[in-house]
């Protein structure tokens, strides 16, 4: 389990034995540490999910030079997701199971906080973040829907 608090991260060790990694998966420099420790780790990924995110009310950039929602919803998901392309490969059949929450269905309202519309490159990325790791795993590992 990656998380960025290292109580937490300490306290479900002790709870239920999970390794942990610690990381702040808002940057996308962290993610692939994660995919890199995870992979050096372990030869099998059965299950991936991809549980982290948040909605910040005010316009914030990461370190990296991203705007911090984006980063942490999309960017991180992606770049774990296909960091972890050919481990998950290797330990067929897996899944990749990314959640998202109800701010993902918004009326647009997250692109005035966020600054991104239909016509910017940041939706062009979030479309090919929907589209492409779909298909490059679909045939081998996981079948995609949108949950209810």
């Amino acid at each position: 389990m990656a998380g960025r608090d290292p109580a937490k991260l300490d306290a479900i060790k002790g709870e239920i034995g999970a390794d942990t990694i610690h990381a702040d998966l808002q940057l996308v420099a962290d993610a692939r540490r994660v995919a890199a420790e995870f992979s050096s780790r372990y030869a099998r990924l059965d299950v991936l999910v991809n549980n982290a995110g948040a909605l910040f009310g005010r316009r914030q950039v990461t370190a990296e030079g991203l705007e911090r929602t984006f980063a942490l919803n999309h960017m991180a998901y992606f770049t774990l997701t296909t960091a972890l392309l050919d481990l998950l490969r290797a330990s067929a059949p897996a899944r990749v199971i990314s959640v998202s929450s109800e701010a993902a269905r918004a009326d647009g309202s997250i692109s005035a906080t966020c600054r991104w519309s239909a016509a910017t490159p940041a939706s062009a990325v979030l479309q090919q973040q929907a589209d492409e790791p779909a298909v490059r795993v679909s045939s081998s590992l996981v079948a995609c829907r949108e949950a209810e």
